[in-house]
């Protein structure tokens, strides 16, 4: 079993106007965001207290009543809103976070009714095993460059942003290794009444694989691009507690081909080129305004391009299924508690009678609990059917995840955490791979505009 040990040295996160994400320098490997942990340590501050001002009669002396400056009223909380990991059946308005510092009175610049909130992440990083393997252990220092802009058009009734990011790497030994990502997403909600919502969303994308996400361990010489385009639209009907909501996603994924680093032998990856069409029912019902109940399915299919490449051309099978889901969860948001709970039966059949049909128990669950002022306790859970470009037959993906951070000082965040996954592959291949991963992180918060911080990742 190879280690891989990524130490990052300096991590800054200079935001000209905002720091939307402060922690985006942390890893985004295995789907589990601590980064959303460093945030409240920017967003959440004290609520300015109203002193009581005694009024005072003066019976001798006629004169004018003293005038005392207003000072700002109490700060109405507002329930965080949870989302399941799922394009979202349901809007609610967003909570609104108070600036700590006086500069400026609102993050970003407004200009012509459109705010814009630009920001950039510099990361130095070191890694002792580039490559992920046990043969190839190159160590090198790579730099990661990421300007990001985000735009805001402010209304009552609708919500639309757009964001857009690119990230350069740059490795100091391994030029080849060299990476440009972009990212760019829109999306929102039109709102035609009160009770009626158009939920829709747009994005783009094209990254490069992971090394440690390479389950073929093939290595090629230059990292292999993803191309990821999505669509996600529809309606939303919510006149009380209760709504009922209908939403379609396309999904359009292209891979790279590249060679291999070992023996200049071919790397395919084209025959996972492929077309994902999901249809989604949802209902859900408002028990309280801290407990909602939702019954959702779904429905759709697999399109893949061409059969799988294997013995010098495109001979093997070809992966194209159906696919249904019925699902029901609980969603909780109290003042110390929050988080959901998903459960549900998931179903793979392949048009391809050499692929075994999957069905499965699946969900997830995520529980976020408050202790005291300056500590916060991250548990989640899930089990899942994943499908990868490189491997033919599915697999059932257990996960599991526990992060602690600690608030020291009001501008301090340490944290500290593991995540544990276990793929299990099914089919004829008998193979079965568990890892673990150990984080932990120190951020410094010189102001809403300014943090730096540093990673060790094993």
């Amino acid at each position: 079993m190879f280690r891989l040990v990524s130490i990052s040295l300096l991590t800054a996160g200079i935001c000209l106007f905002f720091i939307q994400n402060p922690a985006v320098a942390a890893s985004p490997s295995k789907g589990l965001k601590v980064d959303r942990l460093l945030q409240q340590a920017i967003a959440e501050t004290a609520a300015p207290e109203v002193e009581a001002v005694e009024e005072v009669e003066v019976e001798e002396v006629p004169a004018e009543s003293p005038v005392f400056e207003e000072e700002p009223g109490d700060y109405k909380m507002t329930l965080p809103t949870i989302k399941l990991p799922t394009f979202p059946a349901y809007v609610e308005e967003k909570t609104e976070t108070k600036p700590k510092f006086k500069w400026p009175d609102e993050p970003g610049v407004m200009f012509n009714g459109i705010r814009f909130l630009p920001s950039l992440l510099v990361r130095q990083g070191w890694n002792t095993n580039l490559f992920a393997t046990d043969t190839t252990d190159d160590a090198d220092l790579v730099t990661h460059f990421v300007p990001r802009l985000r735009i805001e058009i402010p209304d009552i009734r609708h919500d639309v942003a757009f964001e857009g990011s690119w990230e350069w790497r740059k490795h100091m030994d391994n030029n080849d290794e060299d990476q440009h990502n972009v990212r760019t997403k829109l999306d929102g909600h039109l709102s035609a009444a009160n009770s009626f919502l158009v939920p829709f969303g747009f994005s783009w994308s094209r990254t490069h694989e992971e090394r440690e996400d390479d389950l073929a361990r093939q290595n090629s010489t230059d990292p292999l691009y993803v191309d990821d385009f999505n669509v996600d639209g529809g309606v939303q009907f919510k006149p009380n507690s209760f709504s009922v909501a209908l939403l379609g996603h396309y999904q359009k994924q292209r891979y790279g081909d590249g060679v291999s680093k070992i023996n200049n032998a071919p790397i395919i990856r084209n025959d996972a080129d492929r077309d994902l069409t999901k249809l989604e029912f949802t209902t859900s019902f408002d028990l309280n305004p801290a407990n909602t109940l939702m019954l959702w399915g779904t429905i759709g299919g697999r399109d893949y391009a061409r059969k799988t490449y294997q013995n010098g051309g495109y001979t093997g099978v070809r992966r194209g299924s159906s696919t249904f889901s019925g699902m029901m969860s609980w969603l909780f948001a109290y003042p110390d508690l929050e988080g959901h709970f998903s459960l549900g039966l998931e179903n793979y059949n392949y048009d391809d009678i050499t692929l075994h049909d999957v069905r499965e128990l699946v969900g997830d669950m995520e529980v976020n609990h408050r202790i005291g002022e300056l500590t916060s306790l991250n548990f989640q859970l899930a089990r899942s059917i994943d499908e990868d470009e490189e491997i033919v037959d599915p697999i059932i993906h257990s996960r599991a995840g526990l992060y602690i951070d600690h608030e020291f000082r009001d501008n301090i965040l340490l944290a500290a955490g593991t995540d544990y996954n276990f793929l299990e592959f099914k089919g004829t291949t008998g193979r079965s791979d568990e890892t673990w991963d150990f984080r932990a992180l120190a951020d410094y918060f010189v102001n809403d505009y300014l943090a730096f911080g540093a990673e060790y990742m094993y």
